[in-house]
């Protein structure tokens, strides 16, 4: 479903058949005539949640936007803001993310990908001191947690900081630091339009 709460703003609600997420929205301000337009995040992987790529995608044509014509701002690393970052890319969109974040939120992930990159990420936060059968319950959430993800920080983004700012349409949106959920993470917002 597709709302315009503000002009040239859409919130797009989007199903997801990811477990422990009913459903997440996507954020689109729409550029005028000759300028790009910008998406807020862009969910999990396609091939892992094939209902919300195909709503983003349903959307983009309802909008009339192309991923060429798009600028993606990413909030944070963590794979359900990030996942269909590879694809868009492909097609053409410019990607935007805070790169201390990114670095963050890559290593951290790719240290679960792997045994001994798991049990290091497990000692660091105390997880060898319980027993064997929560360990074992960590061991197998994680192996959760990576699949399907692999390589999905990999592709070119251009840094973007607190402090800089962007036009779109008829707001100027200025990128804010939110650390806390993550180190890196970014808001955007508009002082006129609030």
């Amino acid at each position: 479903m597709t709302q315009e709460p503000f002009p040239g703003v859409f919130v797009v609600e989007a199903e997801t058949e990811m477990v422990g997420v009913r459903h997440l929205n996507y954020g689109i301000l729409r550029g005028k005539p000759g300028e790009r337009s910008v998406l807020i995040d862009c969910g999990f992987p396609a091939g892992l949640d094939p209902s919300g790529a195909e709503t983003l995608r349903r959307a983009f044509q309802e909008l009339r936007l192309s991923p060429a014509e798009l600028d993606v701002l990413i909030t944070h690393g963590h794979k359900d803001h990030l996942g269909q970052a590879q694809e868009l890319e492909r097609l053409g969109a410019c990607i935007f993310v805070n790169p201390e974040d990114m670095d963050q939120s890559a290593i951290l992930n790719t240290l679960l990908m792997g045994d001994e990159g798991r049990r290091m990420l497990f000692r660091l936060v105390g997880l060898e001191t319980y027993d064997r059968e929560t360990y074992e319950a960590f061991w197998s959430a994680a192996d959760g947690f990576v699949e399907g993800y692999r390589n999905i920080w990999d592709f070119p983004y251009t840094p973007i900081h607190p402090g800089e700012s962007r036009t779109v349409g008829d707001y100027c949106l200025e990128v804010a630091a939110l650390p806390g959920h993550t180190r890196g993470e970014l808001g955007f917002f508009d002082r006129k339009h609030k």
